[in-house]
C-alpha cells in the first residue's frame, strides 16, 4: 500500500501536513474530504512533495502576467460554454511555454479520466498555488466557476499593481546599494591590496584603525570561501524556510513592520 503526503485545512481554517496511506490517490482524497478537511495538496510519497522550495518545479513557476493571461481565457471559454474537454484544448493550442503546455495536457488526460478539474490541477503545484486550487475547488462546489474566476483574476490584477509599486519605489535605493556594494568592492580588493603591498613593511608607524583595517582585509582574504560557501547555504535553507506557512507569515509580518518598506508594501 502506498504512502501519500498531503496538505489540508480543517473546518476552522488551519492548514496542517501529514502522511496516510491507501491504494489510489481518488480514494485517499475521497476519504480525506470525508474526513471534513479541504485537501490543497497530495502526492505519492517520494513523487517530490518533499521539502517546500527545494524541487526542481519550485524554480520554474509561470510569470504572474502569464498566469493571468491563462485565467483569462480560461474565464472567456467557459463563459463561451463550450465542452470542458475543448476548452483544455483551446488552452493547450494557446499555450507558448512548453512546460506549462505539458501540464495543461495532463491536466486534461485527468479530467478526460474523471477527475475534477481542481484534482487534476492539485497534481501540477508548480504553476497551480494552494490558494488557486482552493479557489477553483469553491468554484466547483457552488456551480458558478466563472464568478470564482473573475474574482481571482482581480486579486491577480491587484498583485501585478502592487508588485509595479514596489518596483518603482525601490528601483533608485536598489540602484544606490548596488553602486555602493561596487565601489567598495573595488576599493577592498584592488586599492586596500595596492596600499598595503606598499606601506606593509611599515605597518608599524602606521595609524591603529589603518591596522586594524589591513588585518581585516587578510582575515577576509583567508575565510573567503567558506563565507561564501555560508552565504549560499543560507540563501538556499531561508528560501526553503520561506515557502513554508510559518516561514512566509514571520517574514511578511517583519517586512510590514519595516519603516519605509512596510508602508509601501500595505498601500
Amino acid at each position: 500500500m502506498a504512502v501519500f503526503a498531503y496538505r489540508a485545512a480543517r473546518a476552522d481554517g488551519t492548514t496542517f501536513e501529514g502522511h496516510i496511506e491507501g491504494e489510489d490517490e481518488h480514494l485517499v482524497r475521497a476519504k480525506l474530504e470525508a474526513d471534513g478537511l479541504l485537501v490543497f495538496r497530495l502526492s505519492r510519497r517520494g513523487a517530490g512533495f518533499g521539502v517546500p522550495g527545494l524541487s526542481a518545479g519550485r524554480w520554474g513557476k509561470l510569470p504572474l502576467q502569464d498566469f493571468l493571461v491563462f485565467n483569462q481565457e480560461l474565464l472567456a471559454l467557459i463563459r463561451a460554454g463550450l465542452p470542458v474537454l475543448r476548452v483544455w484544448d483551446l488552452l493547450i493550442d494557446r499555450t507558448q511555454r512548453a512546460p506549462f503546455r505539458e501540464a495543461l495536457k495532463a491536466v486534461r488526460q485527468d479530467i478526460r479520466g474523471g477527475a475534477s478539474a481542481s484534482e487534476a490541477l492539485g497534481k501540477h503545484s508548480t504553476y497551480f498555488s494552494d490558494l488557486y486550487l482552493a479557489t477553483i475547488r469553491a468554484g466547483e462546489q457552488s456551480g458558478n466557476l466563472s464568478e470564482v474566476l473573475q474574482r481571482y483574476i482581480a486579486y491577480l490584477k491587484l498583485m501585478i499593481g502592487l508588485r509595479q509599486k514596489v518596483t518603482k519605489a525601490l528601483a533608485y535605493p536598489a540602484f544606490l546599494v548596488v553602486v555602493g556594494v561596487a565601489v567598495v568592492g573595488f576599493l577592498l580588493s584592488y586599492v586596500m591590496p595596492t596600499f598595503i603591498s606598499v606601506y606593509g613593511e611599515s605597518s608599524a608607524n602606521l595609524p591603529t584603525p589603518t591596522r586594524m583595517l589591513i588585518s581585516v582585509i587578510h582575515m577576509g582574504e583567508a575565510q573567503l570561501i567558506p563565507v561564501a560557501i555560508v552565504v549560499v547555504v543560507a540563501v538556499v535553507m531561508g528560501r526553503a524556510w520561506y515557502q513554508t506557512s510559518a516561514g512566509r507569515l514571520s517574514v511578511d509580518r517583519n517586512m510590514l513592520k519595516l519603516p519605509l518598506l512596510g508602508m509601501i508594501l500595505v498601500e
